[in-house]
C-alpha cells in the first residue's frame, strides 16, 4: 500500500480525495491479484470506482508504475533463503488462500456479478471515459482559474 500511496502522489492521481480510498483499495487488489495486468485490465478493474477529477489517467499510471516495479523485483535474482523470497512465497500462498476461500459463495449468498457477466466484460472489454466541453475560450478559462478569490467562491465549502 505504501508503494501505491507514493505512486498516487507521484502520478498526480489525487485530486479532491473523494474516490481515493476506493481507488487505493481496488488498486491494491489489482497489484496483489493481477501482477501482469495491462492498462486495459487495470481500467476494467477500476471501472466500478467513479472519479470526478482525474480522468483516471494518473490513477492508471500509478497502478502501472507499481506493477512495473513489482515485475522488476520479481525478475531480480533472489536467493532461496532471503527475506524477499520468503515474502514472495508467503504472498503467493496468501493469494491462493484468498482465491480458494469464497465465504459468500460458501454461505449460499448470490454473487453481485455473475461469472457469465464477468466473462462478457472480459470478452467485450470495458472503457472508462471522461470528457466535457467548456463554452469559453481557453484564455478566458485560464484567467478565471488564475483569480483565486473568484475560483474559491465558486467551489463548494469544505469541512
Amino acid at each position: 500500500m505504501a508503494d501505491l500511496r507514493e505512486a498516487f502522489s507521484k502520478n498526480h492521481a489525487l485530486q479532491c480525495g473523494y474516490c481515493t480510498p476506493g481507488m487505493l483499495i481496488s488498486s491494491r487488489d489489482i497489484v496483489m491479484r493481477l501482477p501482469d495486468a495491462d492498462e486495459a485490465r487495470i481500467r476494467l478493474e477500476l471501472s466500478g470506482n467513479l472519479c470526478r477529477c482525474t480522468g483516471y489517467v494518473g490513477i492508471v499510471a500509478a497502478v502501472k508504475d507499481v506493477l512495473r516495479n513489482a515485475r522488476a523485483q520479481r525478475a531480480a535474482p533472489c536467493a532461496a533463503g532471503s527475506p524477499g523470497r520468503a515474502r514472495e512465497t508467503s504472498a503467493a500462498r496468501q493469494e491462493e488462500r484468498n482465491v480458494r476461500r469464497t465465504p459468500a459463495a460458501a454461505a449460499g449468498a448470490p454473487e453481485a456479478t455473475s461469472a457469465q457477466q464477468w466473462r462478457a466484460v472480459d470478452g467485450e472489454g470495458a472503457e472508462l471515459t471522461q470528457s466535457f466541453r467548456v463554452a469559453h475560450a481557453r484564455a478566458q478559462v485560464w484567467a478565471w482559474f488564475a483569480d483565486l478569490d473568484q475560483w474559491r467562491a465558486a467551489c463548494p465549502a469544505r469541512g
